[in-house]
């Protein structure tokens, strides 16, 4: 299984930084975390073939998340290259689904707008013959409600697990995926780093640490750079790097 990021910006993007996107690699097939403007391009330029792209989950509805979606829907729904390629989406909320069918069908550059549009909860979001993915739910975005409105991901491949935090609470504390940390083994956690501290966020895993923590969705400043450049040089027993545009990992 192979990771590329790309991109790891937060919404107030920085230098050499895209918003945010990261592609799985399992077999002949790709999955999206989230589609972050330039997505399409990016895969392109990181060497992916969006021919081998089978479904897109958007962890929550913020625009450094989703800029790039109407472009994906778009594409393929009529290019002669990609036109024929079955893509399911999965987001948190129907009204985000409409949007984006509705943003895309205005623009009139598609006959019509194809793809497989699913609203997903807390569980089982998806399961094929490469991958499982569950949703957790996050305090990122509450609706009035109270009902969630932003979740982190769990994908398993290859006997292996990967969390995907999505965007969290400032607070941390009544984050629900530190429980899901405590109960399962994480080989790979991608956290974001716009909401909180390198080194509270290590706090929170102290007991439970996963094998690899990467930072993504990075609010960069030298200040959480140079945290994280303390954190490698700790005793800490994990490994722990701060994502870049491009990188990609074995898992």
């Amino acid at each position: 299984m192979k990771i590329t990021f790309l991109g790891t910006g937060a919404a107030a993007l920085q230098k050499n930084r895209d918003y945010t996107a990261t592609a799985i690699e399992v077999g002949d097939s790709v999955y999206l975390v989230d589609a972050g403007a330039s997505v399409f391009s990016k895969m392109q330029n990181f060497g992916i073939d969006p021919q081998r792209l089978r479904a897109v989950f958007v962890t929550h509805a913020h625009y450094d998340h989703v800029a790039g979606l109407p472009m994906l829907v778009d594409i393929f729904s009529w290019s002669k290259s990609y036109g024929n390629i079955p893509i399911s989406y999965y987001l948190p909320e129907e009204r985000s689904i409409s949007s984006l069918v509705g943003f895309v069908d205005s623009m009139g550059a598609s006959a019509s707008v194809h793809g497989d549009f699913n609203v997903y909860r807390q569980g089982l979001v998806y399961e094929d013959e490469n991958i499982k993915l569950l949703a957790i739910p996050t305090e990122h975005i509450k609706n009035d409600d109270g009902s969630n409105a932003s979740y982190a991901f769990a994908l398993y491949a290859e006997q292996k697990c990967i969390l995907f935090s999505g965007d969290l609470s400032r607070e941390l504390d009544t984050e629900r995926i530190f429980d899901f940390i405590k109960e399962e083994k994480i080989n790979l956690f991608i956290s974001e780093l716009a909401h909180f501290s390198p080194s509270r966020l290590i706090e929170k895993i102290a007991e439970n640490i996963p094998q690899r923590v990467y930072f993504n969705h990075i609010a960069e400043s030298e200040k959480l750079l140079s945290e994280i450049d303390e954190l490698k040089k700790s005793e800490c027993a994990i490994e722990i790097c701060a994502a870049h545009d491009g990188m990609t990992l074995e898992v």
